[in-house]
């Protein structure tokens, strides 16, 4: 599956990079791409790659996965 996740202004994985927050091996899915507040695009974002309140977090993976990440993101 594969969701668009807005980061919560107070989410605990708010302001860490990709790395930082271990999307792939703590929450097992896969970061695809973000899109910042300002409209621009970032595809396979680098594990330097920080996400910040209010981007839009393109990810992959299986249904309870993406639903744990979306609780740990306050997306909406």
């Amino acid at each position: 599956f594969i969701e668009e996740l807005v980061m919560a202004p107070d989410a605990e994985l708010r302001g860490k990079t990709i790395m930082e927050a271990n999307y792939s091996r703590e929450w097992k899915v896969l970061v695809l791409a973000v899109k910042r507040a300002d409209g621009s695009r970032h595809f396979r974002p680098a594990a330097e790659f920080k996400v910040h309140a209010g981007d839009a977090v393109i990810v992959a993976g299986h249904r309870k996965d993406l639903e744990a990440i979306q609780q740990a993101m306050g997306a909406r």
